[in-house]
C-alpha cells in the first residue's frame, strides 16, 4: 500500500480519532511486491501519529 492508498488509510483513521479522541499511530508499509499490489511502491515504512 502506498501513495493514495496509504493516505486514504490515514484519513480514515484520523476520522476515528476525531470522533473518539483516542490517539493512535498508523503504520503504512510502502514496500512490497509490485506484481501483487498493482500500484506504485516507493519503499519503506511510514508512521503517522494521530491525535486530536
Amino acid at each position: 500500500m502506498g501513495g493514495g492508498a496509504g493516505k486514504a488509510h490515514v484519513v480514515e483513521q484520523a476520522k476515528q480519532v476525531l470522533m473518539t479522541g483516542e490517539k493512535q499511530q498508523v503504520d503504512i508499509n510502502l514496500s512490497g511486491n509490485l506484481e501483487q499490489v498493482k500500484q506504485g511502491i516507493c519503499g519503506g515504512i511510514m508512521q503517522v501519529w494521530l491525535e486530536r
